[in-house]
C-alpha cells in the first residue's frame, strides 16, 4: 500500500507556506491535487483538509487521470474521509479519465463531514497505468 499527500496538504503541514490552499468567506474551497505513482490496491491520496463538521456543498468535485484495468477489470476507487473510507461514494469505472461529483443527492446531503481530515481517495481494484494525478476542488461551510 502506498500513500500520497496533496501538495498543500504536505507543504501546510510542514509549515512551509500561508495559503494551504482555503480560500475564504462563509463558502471556503479547499483545492488539493497529488498524483498516484502507480495503481495499487490500498493505495491512498490525501487531499486538502476540512475542518470539524464542515458541511461539504454540492458540485464540489474530484478529477482523476485514466487508471487504466488488469485483464479485463476496470481500475476503481472509493471516496472518504479517515474514519469512513467510502462515505462520499465510490468511482466504479476508473479505466479512462474522469471527475467525481459531490451532488445533494450523494450522501452529503447536509450531512457534516465529522471529523477533521483529509478527503481520502482509496483504490479498491487496480489499475496498470503510471502517474495518475487526481486533484480535489471541495467547497463547504463550518458547521456548528
Amino acid at each position: 500500500m502506498a500513500e500520497y499527500k496533496g501538495i498543500n496538504l504536505t507543504a501546510n503541514e510542514n509549515g512551509t507556506v500561508l495559503d494551504p490552499g482555503v480560500w475564504g468567506g462563509k463558502v471556503q474551497l479547499v483545492r488539493d491535487s497529488a498524483t498516484f505513482a502507480s495503481i495499487g490496491a490500498n493505495d491512498v491520496a490525501y487531499l486538502g483538509y476540512l475542518p470539524k463538521n464542515a458541511r461539504i456543498l454540492p458540485n464540489s468535485f474530484i478529477k482523476y487521470g485514466a487508471m487504466g484495468k488488469i485483464d479485463t477489470t476496470k481500475a476503481s476507487f472509493n471516496i472518504g474521509t479517515l474514519g469512513t473510507s467510502n462515505k462520499f461514494g465510490t468511482v466504479s469505472d476508473a479505466e479512462a479519465a474522469g471527475s467525481f461529483t459531490f451532488t445533494s443527492s450523494s450522501v452529503i446531503g447536509n450531512n457534516k463531514v465529522g471529523e477533521a481530515g483529509p478527503i481520502v481517495v482509496t483504490i479498491v481494484t487496480p489499475g496498470d497505468t503510471t502517474n495518475v494525478p487526481v486533484e480535489a476542488w471541495i467547497f463547504y461551510t463550518q458547521a456548528g
